[in-house]
């Protein structure tokens, strides 16, 4: 195997490594690695994906905002109507 090594230390005392501790404890020793490179990847790619949607939204409210007239209510009625959406 060519692989390189990397060691994380968790603090059982913090609630979410104490739960990532039981998650990895749980596995058989042969899948940890596998299943945190994994956990690694999906995190990240969800990440892309929550950005992408974030600048989507934010271009699609910036084109509403600016259709809307000067009206201060018009405006808020625009946002209003979107936070109702999400």
């Amino acid at each position: 195997m060519n692989g390189r090594r990397l060691s994380i230390r968790l603090n059982l005392d913090k609630l979410n490594h104490k739960k990532a501790f039981e998650i990895l404890s749980a596995l058989p020793s042969g899948r940890k690695s596998e299943y945190a490179v994994n956990a690694i990847i999906r995190a990240h790619d969800t990440d892309e994906v929550l950005q992408l949607v974030r600048k989507v939204l934010h271009e699609d409210t910036a084109k509403d905002m600016q259709s809307v007239s000067g009206n201060k209510d018009d405006i808020d009625n625009v946002v209003v109507d979107y936070l109702k959406t999400l």
